[in-house]
C-alpha cells in the first residue's frame, strides 16, 4: 500500500509539472502574438502618410483598429483623449498629446506591470529588459535596426527608430512598456525651444 501511495503522489506531481509547463507555453504564445500585433501597428505607422492632423490620425486609427471613446469628450482625438486599442493589456488604451490643431504624439501600452513581478510585486528590471529586448527584436525584424544596439541597453534605455514622418520609440513607464509614435515636427519644436534657452 505505501508503494501505491508514493506512485500516486509521483503521478500527481508529474501532472502538476505538466500543467505548469502548459501554462508557461500558453503565456509565451500569447506574449509572442501580442508582440506580432504591436509590430504590425508599428509597420503601419512607418508606412502611413502622416500629416498629424486630427482627421489624419483618425484614418490611422481606422487602419489599425483603434477607436475613439464615444461616451465622453475625453476620449476624442481632438481633445487629446485616450483611445481604445486592441492590444492585450490590462488597460488597452492609447494616450495623445495634441496642440495647435495637430497630434504631437501618441503612446500605447505594449505590456503592463501585471505581466511579470518580483517578490515585492513590482516589475523587475531584469524581466523588463527581457521584454524590451524581445519586443525590440520583433519590431526590428519588420522595420530594421534601431538607433541603439541591444548590448547598450538597460531597463531605462529607450529604443528609437527614425523615419521621415514618424519617430517610433519603446520606453519604460511606471505602468510597463510603452510604444511611442511621435510627430517629427513636435521634436523639432522641442529642439528649437531647448536651443532658444
Amino acid at each position: 500500500m505505501p508503494d501505491l501511495l508514493i506512485f500516486s503522489q509521483m503521478v500527481d506531481a508529474a501532472r502538476r509539472q505538466r500543467q505548469n509547463l502548459d501554462d508557461i507555453e500558453r503565456r509565451f504564445a500569447k506574449r509572442r502574438a501580442t508582440e506580432q500585433r504591436i509590430a504590425a501597428k508599428v509597420v503601419v505607422a512607418t508606412e502611413f502618410n502622416w500629416t498629424w492632423t486630427f482627421e489624419n490620425f483618425r484614418r490611422f486609427c481606422d487602419i489599425v483598429g483603434w477607436r475613439e471613446r464615444s461616451d465622453t469628450e475625453s476620449g476624442r482625438i481632438g481633445s487629446g483623449g485616450n483611445l481604445i486599442t486592441d492590444i492585450d493589456v490590462r488597460q488597452p488604451s492609447a494616450s495623445l498629446k495634441v496642440g495647435q490643431g495637430e497630434v504631437k504624439y501618441c503612446f500605447f501600452a505594449a505590456f503592463d506591470t501585471t505581466s511579470k513581478h518580483g517578490a515585492d510585486g513590482e516589475l523587475t528590471a531584469k524581466s523588463f529588459l527581457e521584454e524590451l529586448q524581445s519586443l525590440a527584436g520583433v519590431i526590428e525584424s519588420v522595420i530594421g535596426p534601431s538607433l541603439r544596439p541591444h548590448d547598450d541597453l538597460n531597463a531605462d534605455s529607450p529604443i528609437t527608430w527614425l523615419f521621415p514622418k514618424v519617430v517610433i520609440c519603446l520606453r519604460r513607464s511606471a505602468q510597463g512598456l510603452k510604444v511611442w509614435m511621435v510627430n517629427p515636427g513636435y521634436l523639432e519644436e522641442l529642439d528649437a525651444e531647448f536651443k532658444g534657452r
